[in-house]
């Protein structure tokens, strides 16, 4: 997680058009670069009507232990 916390965000500004894309996946191999037989990501959340239904909030990824 040091590297997400410690990264110059400043680059963001560089990547032309959505750059959430590009963010998710940085975070996403962060994440399981620290135990990868452990820890999981959930691209791609459930629908925002499924969310609703159970009283939840939309959320990019979902990073799991």
């Amino acid at each position: 997680m040091d590297n997400i916390l410690n990264f110059n965000w400043k680059y963001i500004a560089s990547i032309l058009g959505s750059s959430h894309s590009s963010i998710i996946g940085f975070i996403s191999c962060e994440w399981i670069k620290q135990n990868s037989s452990a820890f999981l990501v959930l691209d791609g959340a459930p629908s925002p009507i499924t969310l609703k239904y159970l009283g939840l909030r939309t959320k990019s990824i979902f990073l799991m232990i």
